[in-house]
């Protein structure tokens, strides 16, 4: 139900799917936080992704599949969110792996319920990998969702100027992937 209403908000905004503005992202992932009264440097992102009727799982991704690092399916059966994250990651790349999941259940979630083949599967590869236009822009919105939700705006700020901008610094700080940090430093135009 929490999920819909995020869901809601979204779409009533002006080309939302063109384009996500970082105040917006910003004001979905405090809206996550508050929902599951979260708001620390090194969030529970799994007590978070539970709080939106998401199970989660680690599965040990092996073959053509190693480099999945994550996916998520809803199942009609028991009507809620699966997500699987790849056991062989770091645990900085699984808490973004569940964060990026999370945010396609918050951003794309409707669309999930009404597929066929109703999965998201990510891969540990650029963005570039994907061939459809809306994919891109799915992945994208989905990166951007998941670094402000594991790294707080205001938190991230004091952590940028204490570590004078370092990717390292701020993913250690945050436990998170320097790929996460990267993101979050790049949403927030932290490049010159």
């Amino acid at each position: 139900m929490v999920a819909r209403n995020i869901q809601k908000k979204i779409a009533s905004e002006p080309n939302y799917q063109l384009s996500l503005l970082p105040s917006q992202v910003d004001t979905i992932a405090d809206i996550v936080r508050r929902d599951c009264y979260i708001g620390d440097f090194s969030i529970d992102i799994v007590k978070a992704a539970n709080k939106y009727d998401c199970i989660i799982q680690e599965v040990a991704f092996n073959g053509e599949d190693r480099d999945v690092s994550g996916m998520v399916y809803f199942d009609p059966k028991d009507t809620k969110f699966h997500i699987d994250i790849n056991a062989n990651d770091t645990e900085p790349r699984k808490r973004f792996a569940v964060a990026h999941e999370l945010s396609h259940v918050l951003l794309h979630g409707d669309k999930l319920k009404s597929v066929t083949s109703n999965a998201i599967v990510d891969y540990d590869r650029s963005i570039a990998y994907f061939k459809k236009h809306d994919d891109i822009i799915k992945e994208i919105h989905a990166n951007m969702l998941a670094s402000a939700i594991l790294l707080p705006r205001a938190q991230f700020e004091t952590a940028y100027e204490s570590t004078k901008g370092s990717v390292d610094g701020i993913a250690d700080l945050f436990n998170v992937s320097k790929h996460a940090a990267f993101i979050r430093m790049e949403t927030l135009n932290k490049f010159d």
